[in-house]
């Protein structure tokens, strides 16, 4: 059963009393009530009848149940008199209702809801907003929103946000299916945390210093012959120099051609053939070249005196 304190305004309002009888001191009991016995006033305005006509509640006793519409308790002050007009039953009685906003039942039922979203994770959030949390939070927000996060939540423009639209998002994630196949999302895999230290190391291992170097070779001055402009002169001056004769050169250093050249070279290249060329040696040609003059030159002619 609902409660009817306070009063509430535009809201029917069920209340008791009990009217002094006019013969004695006492309380009348089942006394009558005729139309025009109870008449109601809403701020001051014209007097009337009330709507329904009060009744003795239970039978036989001295309670009177006042029933006030809600269209009648739509006012701040309810004014209702009551007045025996056949005048010689019970005395008169008069009694002002001031209304409020809300009855108890409403306040309870407001207070429930502001206790059931005031958890103690919320309540927690208010007690740093004491005097004393205030600046060291404040400092915290400074120190992380620095002038690089601050830009970047200036990004952050309508237009922008109007991508996340229930419109645009279906569009969006086909997108993003279409250009993350299976074999990006693979690459992706590759930099977890289990992934990443191997092929740092694997990198490491085949980054060599020599490597390295070598990458160190490749300037902006190099890379810039490597322009349309000049590749297909570049081209040009290959072919003219590697000739088809020179190819067949390159072709005979396979690996089908080297150890068969090698044997040929050995068979051809004898002890004795070796043997010759360490005769050209820098410390042999001059005493050759002596011998061979001397052995051409006529002997020297003698006298005898």
């Amino acid at each position: 059963m609902p409660t009817y304190l306070p009063p509430t305004k535009n809201t029917q309002f069920i209340f008791y009393v009990s009217l002094q009888a006019w013969a004695g001191k006492v309380m009348q009991v089942n006394p009558t009530l005729a139309i025009g016995d109870v008449t109601v006033s809403t701020d001051s305005g014209a007097v009337g009848n009330l709507t329904t006509l009060p009744v003795v509640d239970p039978a036989g006793s001295a309670f009177v149940k006042v029933t006030v519409s809600a269209t009648e308790m739509n006012g701040d002050n309810i004014k209702i008199l009551f007045h025996d007009a056949a005048g010689d039953e019970w005395c008169d009685l008069m009694i002002n209702i001031p209304t409020s906003g809300q009855s108890f039942d409403v306040i309870d039922g407001l207070i429930d809801t502001l206790i059931s979203r005031l958890t103690a994770a919320r309540a927690g959030y208010l007690d740093e907003l004491a005097a004393a949390n205030l600046p060291a939070d404040i400092d915290t927000l400074l120190l992380r929103l620095s002038a690089a996060r601050a830009a970047a939540l200036d990004q952050i423009t309508a237009a922008r946000m109007a991508e996340l639209d229930a419109a645009n998002m279906p569009a969006d994630i086909d997108t993003l299916l279409a250009r993350l196949t299976a074999i990006r999302a693979g690459y992706l895999d590759e930099l977890g945390p289990l992934n990443i230290p191997f092929d740092i190391d694997t990198l490491l291992l085949r980054l060599t210093v020599a490597r390295a170097a070598a990458l160190d070779e490749i300037t902006p001055a190099r890379m810039s012959e490597l322009d349309p402009a000049n590749i297909p002169f570049d081209i040009d001056t290959l072919l003219a120099r590697l000739t088809a004769a020179r190819a067949a050169f390159l072709d005979e250093l396979g690996p089908l051609n080297i150890p068969l050249d090698i044997d040929t070279m050995l068979g051809r290249l004898t002890a004795a053939r070796a043997a010759y060329l360490d005769e050209l040696g820098p410390t042999n040609i001059p005493a050759d070249i002596d011998a061979l003059v001397a052995g051409l030159l006529p002997p020297k002619a003698t006298f005898d005196l």
